[in-house]
């Protein structure tokens, strides 16, 4: 009796947190400020900002909104590159309503279709290389008792001494991915991983500095510490500022508390209408 007593208030509590209030039914002054400028950014006052849970606490209402929904006043990334990094960062946590958001955002900012998918490219090979890595780095002395990584004088083949020479080439450094047995032992997935991986070097839609700093937003999102390094140096090779770096790598903070607001309330800050166009023209 207790517990099913426990378990009818904990429903009838989540359904009472996560209920929608209206702005009119709002009494705070800073909260229906907020509401009304997410208004204008929207459209109309997302359901995020109604959330009964949020609007009842308007000290952490304010904050959230000032970190989570926002980019700080000293970004220096232009418009359409932070919602690149958006999109990229909604990838990486393979959040849909992120996804759907930001590929509204990238179109509202002018951005091609070609751009967009050059980001959902880099973004995806990105997350699946920094997977692999971790993988890899996992298994040793787990199966065979040594170091899965190899010396490049080690490798025999001649065609697979190419391929990983091209990496350190386009990388300034041989990615360890590159190195390791399990994948040197089979040269065609070795080259093929490769092909994939060159969009995040070749010359496309995006230039450089962009793609490298996508690289560290989704690895910073997918916590993988050596994506991170890599790509903040190519990025900083590449033309962009420290500044810039920095305020991809702080964007992380505010994408995970976003997300997990809006799964935790079970209510997306903003999907765009089913009618809303793909991006810009070529």
């Amino acid at each position: 009796m207790g517990q099913h007593r426990l378990k009818e208030e904990t429903k009838a509590g989540d359904s009472d947190l996560r209920s929608l209030v209206d702005q009119d039914e709002v009494s705070d002054d800073t909260v229906r400020a907020i509401q009304d400028v997410a208004a204008k950014v929207y459209g109309k006052i997302p359901e995020l900002f109604r959330v009964k849970g949020l609007v009842d606490d308007p000290e952490w209402y304010e904050t959230f909104f000032e970190v989570a929904m926002q980019w700080p006043p000293s970004c220096g990334l232009d418009e359409k590159t932070r919602h690149f990094m958006g999109l990229a960062k909604s990838l990486a946590y393979l959040w849909k309503p992120g996804i759907l958001a930001h590929l509204e955002f990238c179109r509202r900012a002018g951005a091609s279709q070609g751009e967009v998918s050059e980001v959902i490219k880099v973004a995806a090979v990105c997350l699946g290389l920094g997977n692999l890595e971790v993988a890899l780095a996992a298994l040793d002395d787990a199966v065979t008792n040594e170091r899965h990584l190899l010396s490049a004088d080690r490798i025999e083949d001649e065609r697979t001494l190419e391929i990983v020479e091209d990496a350190k080439r386009l990388m300034g450094e041989t990615p360890p991915v590159y190195l390791s047995r399990y994948i040197v032992e089979d040269p065609y997935w070795l080259e093929l991983l490769h092909d994939a991986v060159s969009v995040l070097f070749n010359p496309g839609a995006l230039d450089a500095k962009t793609k490298h700093l996508l690289c560290v937003a989704v690895s910073s999102v997918s916590r993988w510490q050596g994506g991170v390094r890599r790509h903040a140096r190519l990025a900083l090779e590449s033309g962009a500022t420290r500044r810039e770096v920095a305020d991809v790598i702080k964007s992380s903070f505010k994408t995970g508390l976003s997300v997990a607001t809006q799964a935790g309330y079970s209510t997306p800050c903003f999907v765009p209408p089913e009618s809303a166009g793909g991006c810009g023209e070529e």
